[in-house]
């Protein structure tokens, strides 16, 4: 990592995203690709299908394990080549490099850890780990699970719901990230907690495969996070707001610093263009996830750049801006991917707009009925029958638990 340490690069990388999101139009982009209705409609049974076939997988208590395995990948393999276009080369990538047993060691070894993990949790901790992944992937690794992928990926949903918890009391939370703080820097803490000695025997796994003295970027990576964690307590506060709070930045480097952290945790050790990228993408999603929570962040007082913004035009102003923000910092994967695209960062560059356009109709009742009139076209469902088929099936996730077979 040369002489540059992660905190100077994370200061590098925040004013260089802040510097393309100025510079980036505010006008509403060009979209290459339009959906008819006759084909959102497709897609949303072909969904609907997949979703059904899934409940109907779960319900079946007689077959083997091998078997469930068998029906829910066939079952997802259509669902990604009709609905999503997924196209060959993508799903041998998720099948024959590992991603797919990456997944599947990883929730087995997550029910090892804590048999008390709800499935919510598991799956946040999953989507890290796909991330991870696809880091490993990008830039020649073998795609595996790792104790550092394992870990880092069950960190914060444990500190989340410990720091999320409105039964611990503010003072509690600041002992505690200091406590966490003086443990990621490589001190002795004793934990106050079950759930804090859960996150500390986690740090355990990843100093197990990162020497500090060798991998000093490992443990300034995660200093990183917490930092930025830390400064994002000043969103929650009633009086935050952009005269007063730097809430552009402090989105930029909480979601920066976390996707940096995944890279360097997977590596050890990256090249500075390749922390640039992955800083710069992990700000891009933190923002998709600020416009998708905007309802939730209003209610919680939680201030974003979303949330902060009542008028429908000046937050339509800002989606038009994150779109190209987005496909600026797309732009860099070249940097990432030297040789020809490979089927990941073919995804990476559709992706985006899409995640986007996602947000947009989670968030619909905010943004304004013509935009979100002119945005729909470009999205392969329907709003709000997307949102009426995954409401369903999500009332009935109670229903999943036996798909817990796989794992076995």
């Amino acid at each position: 990592m040369g002489k540059n340490t992660v905190k100077d690069w994370t200061t590098d990388f925040c004013n260089s995203c802040l510097q393309k999101w100025w510079q980036v139009d505010d006008k509403l982009p060009v979209f290459v690709r339009k959906y008819p209705v006759t084909e959102q409609q497709k897609r949303e049974s072909d969904l609907k299908e997949f979703l059904d076939e899934i409940l109907l997988i779960a319900a079946d208590n007689v077959v083997s394990a091998e078997a469930f395995k068998i029906r829910f990948f066939t079952a997802f393999v259509h669902f990604a080549r009709d609905a999503l276009e997924f196209e060959q080369d993508h799903l041998d990538m998720f099948f024959k490099q590992g991603f797919s047993k990456s997944l599947v060691d990883f929730v087995r070894a997550a029910r090892n850890f804590d048999s008390t993990l709800t499935g919510e949790a598991i799956y946040q901790a999953a989507r890290n780990v796909c991330t991870m992944n696809g880091i490993q992937y990008l830039i020649g690794l073998p795609v595996k699970l790792t104790s550092s992928i394992f870990a880092y990926s069950l960190i914060y949903p444990y500190s989340d719901n410990l720091l999320d918890d409105p039964a611990t009391t503010t003072t509690e939370k600041r002992h505690f990230n200091h406590r966490f703080r003086n443990r990621l820097d490589g001190h002795l803490v004793e934990p106050q907690s079950n759930c804090e000695d859960k996150i500390y025997r986690l740090v355990d796994m990843i100093e197990d495969e990162y020497d500090r003295n060798r991998y000093p970027g490992v443990y300034q990576s995660l200093l990183a996070i917490q930092g930025a964690q830390e400064k994002s307590v000043q969103l929650l506060c009633e009086k935050a707001h952009p005269f007063n709070v730097d809430i552009l930045g402090i989105a930029i480097e909480k979601g920066g610093a976390s996707v940096l952290a995944d890279g360097i945790l997977v590596a050890g050790t990256i090249d500075k263009a390749t922390a640039e990228f992955l800083f710069g993408y992990g700000a891009f999603l933190q923002l998709v996830d600020d416009l998708q929570d905007i309802s939730k962040d209003r209610k919680n007082g939680l201030a974003t750049i979303f949330s902060c913004t009542s008028r429908q035009q000046l937050l339509q102003l800002l989606i038009n801006r994150t779109f190209h923000f987005g496909r600026k910092i797309s732009s860099g994967l070249k940097t990432v991917v030297k040789d020809s695209p490979n089927p990941l960062s073919d995804l990476i560059y559709k992706s985006g707009d899409m995640l986007l356009l996602d947000a947009v109709g989670r968030s619909q009742r905010w943004i304004g009925h013509s935009y979100l009139q002119t945005l729909q076209p470009h999205f392969p469902f329907r709003y709000d029958r997307l949102y009426t088929i995954t409401k369903t099936f999500a009332r009935k996730r109670h229903s999943l638990l036996p798909l817990l077979k796989l794992f076995d």
